[in-house]
C-alpha cells in the first residue's frame, strides 16, 4: 500500500534566512531519488517524468517529497514523501545514502526531537500542491499562493467509520486528501486513532478554528488541531 511519510524536525537556531539549510535540503532530495531508481522503486518519481534526472526537482515533487517550514512555529521543519510501503521507507532510512543526505542537514537540527510517522493508503502531498504553495524564498504572500494546511483529528478507535462518514459530509474541503496514522501517537491516550487531512489553503490560521469544526462531529472527535506550512524546497 502507498503510504505518506511525515517527519517533524526541529531547527537548532531558526534563522531569519533559511538559505544554508535550504541549500542542504535541496541537495538531499536527488540522493533519495537516485536511491529509489537504483532499488527499482514503484513510487511515482522512479517511473514518471522528472524522475530520470537526479537534479530535477520534479522527480521529488512527483512522489510528494518536499521540505516545509511551519508557520505557527518556524523552528519546525516537516519532511514529506510517498512510499510504496513503510518497509521501503525503513530500508531507505537504514541506507548509507540516507546517512549521507541526513548528514548534510544534521548541523542545523536537534535530531533528538525528531518525530516520524506514516499515513496509510494515501498520497497526501500531490505535486500540484507542492508546486503551488508559498515558499520561504519568495516574497509572495500566502493569500496569493496558499499554504499547506494539515488538520489532525483524534477519535476513539471504535469511532473511525463514523468519523469518516461525518468528515466527508461536514468537514472535508475541496481537494483535501486524508488518511489514518499507522503508528501510535505517544502523546495521545490508548485506544485512539488519528486522522490527518491535507489541503492547500489561502485562509489565515485562526485560533480556535478547529474547535468549531469539531463541533460538527460532536461525540466523535476527542481533540483536533491545524498547522500551516510553506515550502522550503
Amino acid at each position: 500500500m502507498t503510504v505518506s511519510e511525515l517527519a517533524h524536525l526541529t531547527l537548532l537556531d531558526p534563522p531569519a534566512n533559511l538559505g544554508p539549510f535550504t541549500a542542504a535540503a535541496r541537495d538531499a532530495l536527488p540522493i533519495q531519488d537516485q536511491w529509489l531508481r537504483q532499488n527499482n522503486s514503484t513510487t511515482t518519481s522512479a517511473t514518471t517524468g522528472g524522475g530520470n534526472n537526479s537534479s530535477d526537482p520534479a522527480g521529488a515533487q512527483n512522489r510528494g517529497a518536499a521540505f516545509f517550514q511551519q508557520i505557527e512555529d518556524p523552528a519546525q521543519i516537516l519532511i514529506t514523501a510517498h512510499w510504496a510501503s513503510t518497509a521501503e521507507h525503513e530500508t531507505w532510512m537504514a541506507s548509507a545514502d540516507n546517512a549521507a543526505a541526513l548528514g548534510a542537514l544534521a548541523r542545523f537540527l536537534d535530531l533528538a526531537k525528531t518525530t516520524l510517522f506514516h499515513i496509510a493508503d494515501a498520497e497526501l502531498f500531490p505535486a500540484k500542491v507542492i508546486k503551488t504553495c508559498a515558499t520561504t524564498e519568495d516574497s509572495s504572500s500566502y493569500e496569493t499562493k496558499g499554504l499547506v494546511s494539515i488538520r489532525r483529528f483524534v477519535v476513539a478507535e471504535d469511532k473511525k467509520k463514523g468519523f469518516e462518514a461525518a468528515f466527508r459530509s461536514a468537514l472535508k474541503v475541496d481537494g483535501e486528501r486524508g488518511g489514518w496514522r499507522i503508528e501510535d501517537d505517544p502523546e495521545q491516550p490508548g485506544g485512539t486513532a488519528q486522522y490527518l487531512a491535507v489541503s492547500l489553503t489561502k485562509q489565515q490560521a485562526v485560533k480556535g478554528e478547529m474547535s468549531s469544526a469539531a463541533d460538527k462531529v460532536e461525540g466523535l472527535v476527542l481533540n483536533a488541531s491545524t498547522r500551516h506550512y510553506r515550502r522550503v524546497c
